[in-house]
Order: C-alpha cells, then structure tokens, then sequence
C-alpha cells in the first residue's frame, strides 16, 4: 500500500447504465444473474441486459501518481481509506464532501492544533491522542504508509 495521491483531479463525464426499474446510475454495480439477467444493487431488482440504458453522470477522475493511470473516484474505487488505484496507490481521501491528497492530510497545517496538544518526546517527535476525526485520519494514513 501507498499513499503517493495524485499527479491530477478532474470532473468529467463517466459512462454507466440506468436501471429501468428505480433509474439508478451504476458503474460497476451491476452483477450477472444468469445469461439474460442482471442485478441492479441500488433496488435488486433482476431485468435482461438490454433493459439497462447507457447513460453518463458527473464524476471526479484521477491521475494515478504512482503509475500515472486515470481512473474515476467512485464506489468501484474505493478502499479502506480513500480512493485506491490499481497499483495499491491512494489517489485521493474523502473528508467532510472533499477529495484530499494524503500529503495534505499528513501536513501540520491541515491539522490545525495538533502541536499545541502533543506532548514532546524529542527536538523533532511529539505524541499525541487522537481525539479529533483529523487526527484518527492522519492515525490511518501513517498506518498505511508502515504496512
């Protein structure tokens, strides 16, 4: 596992298809029931292959900065943290209805106060307990970064 981010974030278009029944947008949310049927998850309903029209919604895209594929930020994507590449690369972490980079999560200044409430084991190392959702987060990305 990495935590590298993204060379790039950008919105455009991505394909899918509309469930006929409830018209859900799904990507990869459709599973193959039998040779004429699938599954829509958003209202499980089973309908032939044909029923699902193609259509488009809004999405965010990523260039990966590990191995420089794009990809779009969507439930198909999503890992135990973020947003994960195929090259096991976080791209791109969601937190309060934004996308952010993990270097900007592990950066002092996205975390504001956290100094102030560390206790200083040497010049250049303090510790802290986490008690904010920031904090948890930054606890996760380091985690990622060991394993």
């Amino acid at each position: 596992m990495k935590a590298l981010g993204a060379k790039s974030l950008r919105k455009g278009l991505l394909d899918c298809y509309r469930c006929p029944e409830c018209e859900g947008l799904s990507e990869d949310d459709l599973v193959l029931v039998s040779d004429t049927g699938l599954r829509c998850f958003h209202c499980e309903g089973i309908f032939s292959r044909g029923a699902f029209k193609r259509a488009q919604k809004e999405a965010t895209f990523a260039v990966c900065a590990g191995c420089s594929e794009e990809f779009p930020l969507t439930p198909a994507s999503e890992g135990f943290v973020g947003y994960l590449c195929t090259c096991d690369n976080y791209v791109g972490i969601p937190f309060e209805d934004h996308i952010l980079r993990p270097q900007e999560i592990m950066s002092l200044q996205w975390n504001d106060g956290i100094r102030e409430r560390g206790i200083r084991l040497t010049e250049r190392c303090i510790a802290v307990k986490c008690q904010t959702d920031q904090d948890w987060l930054v606890l996760v990305l380091m985690q990622v970064g060991a394993k």
